[in-house]
């Protein structure tokens, strides 16, 4: 149950500071998921960034995400962070075109709608040109991506099994990836843009993602907008998997 806690949004009365503020976070899901995460180190990434606006197959609902996928490509294509960026947009971004990709790619970038299926987590999915990439989809796949980065709706979320959690997140560490970034719950698109914007400043000044996503949830918390310092807009992101 803990997994479920967004930490970085806790708040300390006495320090007057949330969680984020002062602790760098990375949720491990179990001993067993750790076992299973090997340590990697990539100097120069090849980098996948899938962006999809559909929702229901209805292009163009969630307006944000295709300038967020451009914004994010073209953070590695301006640096020297990569040396090979993929980007698949709208119609490009075919689940079956998209699965070719994820297991070449060291990063992986997804600004898209994701939907939790309570009934049965095997179904939770991100929604893609042509349909779902499912859980099952992910789970046979040999990737050997450092990051994924999940900037959907409540993809941090699944069903109790025991001592694990399937969702999402548990298919990609079980597939190979080393850490996940995910939310908990149904984001705003607006806002969600807006801390991915100060994730890949933090980025492209030299910041590893776990500390990326800490410096990008504190200008949340002391940004000019007083909106988004609630943490309904920054406080659902979470670094599951190893530190690195």
């Amino acid at each position: 149950l803990l997994n479920l806690i967004p930490f970085a949004a806790c708040y300390c009365p006495e320090r007057g500071k949330y969680l984020a503020e002062t602790h760098t976070i990375t949720v491990v899901p179990s001993l067993t998921t750790w076992s299973l995460i090997a340590p990697k180190a990539i100097a120069s990434p090849t980098v996948l960034v899938v962006g999809s606006s559909r929702i229901g197959g209805e292009i163009g609902i969630l307006p944000h995400t295709i300038s967020e996928a451009i914004m994010v490509a073209d953070t590695f294509t301006d640096t020297d962070i990569s040396t090979d960026t993929i980007v698949l947009l709208e119609d490009e971004a075919t689940v079956h075109t998209v699965i070719a990709y994820l297991s070449q790619a060291d990063l992986i970038y997804f600004a898209a709608h994701g939907e939790y299926a309570p009934g049965d987590p095997a179904a939770s999915f991100l929604e893609l040109a042509d349909g779902p990439l499912r859980v099952a989809d992910i789970l046979p796949l040999k990737l050997k991506a450092t990051t994924v980065i999940l900037n959907a709706c409540e993809t941090n979320r699944g069903l109790l099994r025991g001592n694990e959690m399937m969702g999402l997140v548990r298919a990609f560490l079980y597939a190979g990836a080393q850490s996940v970034i995910a939310t908990h719950w149904p984001i705003d698109d607006a806002a969600g843009h807006r801390l991915m914007a100060h994730f890949m400043e933090a980025i492209r000044h030299g910041e590893l993602p776990t500390t990326a996503l800490r410096a990008a949830q504190c200008a949340m918390i002391h940004g000019s907008q007083e909106k988004y310092r609630h943490p309904f807009f920054w406080g659902g992101q979470q670094m599951v998997g190893r530190i690195h």
